[in-house]
């Protein structure tokens, strides 16, 4: 069994099931333009990072209005709701497991920085994370430089860091990081699209636990 000393978690759709909420505010924005919904299953095939992308596949061309118009909008939308998803099932447990093993725990997300740390106050789960890095804009081009920044300030052997994710993003951001990585299904992307990764698909928190000793 490997073992770590840091576990790094994404966020929205990771450690909060919100994923949700994304596609009913994304289906508000696209309604507004009278342009086609998505399903479930739609989404979760097309979302990705860089996010513009994703609105692309999602049928904005930006030829009438920009990206930033459309992007703020959607954040907006969230932001109104913000509250109303919930974490992940078993999350709390998770994350009180991994303490009591003294393994470090950090979060790395897409989200904009200041309402990252307001979130984890919120959901109660600020208190145990030694860093909770987000990015400067809404905008989420990816998180790779944050991620960079991150691996400096632990100062710990890139092969004893965990990455846990539910997008092949989080994927990508591993391996440009040096780090080892696990991925969730259940939130913005299919299991088949995680398993094009190759990496460890788990079933659950219970399956995370169990793979790391906790």
């Amino acid at each position: 069994m490997q073992t770590y000393d840091v576990i790094i978690w994404d966020w929205n759709g990771t450690l909060l099931d919100d994923s949700w909420l994304c596609l009913e505010v994304m289906n508000d924005t696209l309604r507004k333009r009278d342009m086609p919904e998505l399903s479930k299953q739609r989404y979760c095939e097309i979302f990705g990072f860089p996010v513009i992308d994703y609105y692309r596949r999602a049928g904005f061309t930006f030829e009438e209005e920009s990206f930033e118009v459309v992007g703020t909008e959607f954040i907006d939308g969230y932001e109104a709701r913000r509250h109303e998803s919930s974490l992940r099932h078993e999350a709390m447990l998770t994350l009180q497991a991994i303490q009591a093993a003294e393994i470090t725990q950090c979060i790395l997300s897409a989200y904009r920085q200041s309402t990252l740390h307001q979130l984890t106050e919120h959901y109660g789960v600020r208190a145990f994370c030694d860093h909770v890095v987000g990015l400067s804009n809404h905008y989420a081009a990816g998180k790779v430089d944050e991620g960079k920044d991150l691996i400096t300030k632990l100062g710990i052997d890139p092969d004893r860091i965990l990455m846990i994710g539910d997008t092949a993003h989080d994927s990508h951001v591993a391996e440009e990081l040096g780090i080892h990585a696990m991925l969730i299904p259940g939130g913005n992307q299919t299991t088949e699209v995680l398993q094009a990764t190759g990496r460890v698909i788990l079933n659950d928190l219970a399956d995370l636990r169990a793979r790391i000793g906790c």
